[in-house]
């Protein structure tokens, strides 16, 4: 399985394949992570090696680094580091423009609008946008998202180990599908967090005095939390039975050279094969990054 997959298993596996093509790789946290980069890729010269893991990818590209090897890089999501945490400081680890690469890809609001185009009734979103008072569809999916990605910033800074891995966003939604139910979302966190060393008293309060003080709520904001809510939108206000995970696929899937262009982790990347003398991108070929 790969996130069973330690550091030195995923290096040797690079270095297998590198034997065989000669290419350069670059190292990635999962599958979905080579979805969206790798058709941006110039797959002739520069792949990606899915790794199962942040930690795994941490290790493997130190492997690289130690062996002094050129043309292995390494993407990881960018989760809380500029808040929580420092960045590495080796050159060859690029770091999402948002939480993860899901988030990338959903910040791209025409992608967004594209997919409830063609997954949603449109006389649903008529119906919903003009109930909004000038509030997009794609406001209305961070407004969902954003409180729970407050809780996992909560719980990782405080160490109280709330279990919100894969978090059932549609339990915790309001009447009106267009935001979360806070007390539900306190409750469901803690139900399904058997060892949390927080208490709900203390979690409503810390909660409540941090969604007061952020003001870039996109930034908290979780892909699987993203896709999740938009998913449980589009099911319950806009007449499609569409899943999460088809979303993501979708939302990926469109995110094209231009949005490349404007992301900081593709100008990393582009930069990166310029040093090393390694044509890493395709979309450059067209217009530089």
């Amino acid at each position: 399985m790969k996130n069973l997959l330690t550091g030195s298993d995923v290096f040797n596996h690079m270095a297998m394949l590198r034997s065989g093509t000669g290419k350069a790789y670059i190292f990635v946290e999962g599958g979905d992570d080579c979805g969206l980069i790798d058709s941006h890729l110039d797959r002739p010269n520069c792949d990606t090696v899915p790794s199962g893991g942040k930690v795994a990818v941490a290790e493997a590209i130190g492997i690289a680094e130690s062996q002094g090897l050129s043309g292995v890089a390494a993407v990881l999501d960018r989760d809380w580091v500029g808040i929580l945490q420092s960045e590495t400081s080796t050159g060859r680890v690029f770091y999402t423009d948002f939480y993860d690469i899901d988030s990338l890809a959903f910040s791209r609001t025409r992608n967004v609008d594209g997919f409830i185009s063609n997954f949603a009734r449109k006389e649903l979103v008529s119906q919903l946008t003009s109930s909004l008072s000038g509030v997009s569809i794609w406001d209305v999916v961070i407004r969902i998202a954003f409180p729970i990605g407050v809780l996992r910033f909560l719980s990782e800074g405080n160490s109280w180990g709330l279990h919100l891995r894969d978090f059932p966003v549609h339990e915790v939604l309001d009447d009106e599908f267009t935001g979360v139910d806070s007390d539900a979302l306190i409750r469901e966190a803690l139900g399904r967090s058997k060892k949390a060393k927080v208490s709900s008293e203390e979690l409503k309060v810390r909660f409540g005095e941090e969604i007061l003080r952020i003001s870039d709520r996109y930034r908290y904001c979780s892909g699987h939390d993203l896709m999740v809510a938009l998913a449980a939108l589009v099911r319950h206000r806009l007449g499609s039975q569409v899943s999460a995970k088809v979303a993501g696929a979708t939302i990926r899937a469109a995110f094209s050279c231009d949005d490349a262009r404007q992301s900081n982790l593709f100008s990393s990347l582009d930069r990166w094969g310029r040093e090393e003398g390694i044509s890493v991108l395709t979309c450059e070929k067209s217009s530089s990054l």
